[in-house]
């Protein structure tokens, strides 16, 4: 097997709400591992206006994101499409799907100490998200979060893994969520609160036919 890592098609700086990020994943004569595409990045929460210089928030600020969902609802939608079947999947309200999901195989507990839980940023409850929204202090990433998690979406769903010979290129279309969508607490808007997401990539792994 190999690793293969993959930028937007329009690769910007960062990215806010509403914005569409498409990844083409090429691998010809080869086999995308089923349950292996992940999506990194970073992302910050900060008031807007000089978002890139803004100061930490403040654990004492009404301020959060969904515990159960994490990362996952900064994607409002997710499109899977391909060469040889058009598209595949459309996952409107996808951070509903997943919350509903968490929801119905999960208990807080679970979520909380699971570590794979804690890269795609959730935290069982808003005791903790409010402490992973300060970020970090590192000079080159101020207050921005890593994360890393793997869309609940059809590529990733299969059973088998999928041969390039049989679909083609293989597209998955991200719209990112609106600040109010991804973001919610009194302070929000009063604060006028919004967030970036920076570095994003797709990772997957291939096989040999």
């Amino acid at each position: 097997m190999s690793r293969s890592t993959i930028f937007p098609v329009s690769s910007k700086d960062s990215y806010s709400q509403n914005d569409i990020v498409d990844f083409l994943m090429t691998f010809d004569e080869r086999m995308v591992v089923s349950n292996s595409i992940r999506i990194t990045g970073k992302v910050k929460v900060a008031a807007s206006g000089n978002i890139a210089n803004a100061t930490a928030l403040n654990t004492s600020q009404d301020i959060n994101i969904d515990a159960e969902t994490g990362i996952h609802s900064a994607f409002q939608s997710i499109t899977c499409s391909c060469d040889n079947l058009g598209i595949i999947e459309q996952a409107n309200e996808y951070p509903r799907y997943v919350k509903a999901k968490t929801s119905a195989t999960m208990s807080s507990q679970q979520v909380l100490t699971d570590c794979a839980n804690i890269t795609e940023l959730r935290c069982a409850d808003n005791i903790h998200t409010k402490h992973v929204l300060r970020g970090n202090s590192e000079p080159d990433n101020l207050n921005k979060i890593p994360f890393s998690f793997k869309p609940d979406i059809a590529f990733n769903k299969t059973s088998d893994h999928i041969p390039f010979s049989k679909v083609g290129a293989c597209k998955i279309t991200l719209r990112l969520a609106t600040d109010n969508m991804f973001l919610f607490g009194a302070d929000v808007a009063t604060a006028n609160i919004t967030y970036r997401l920076y570095d994003l990539r797709l990772e997957y792994l291939t096989s040999s036919m």
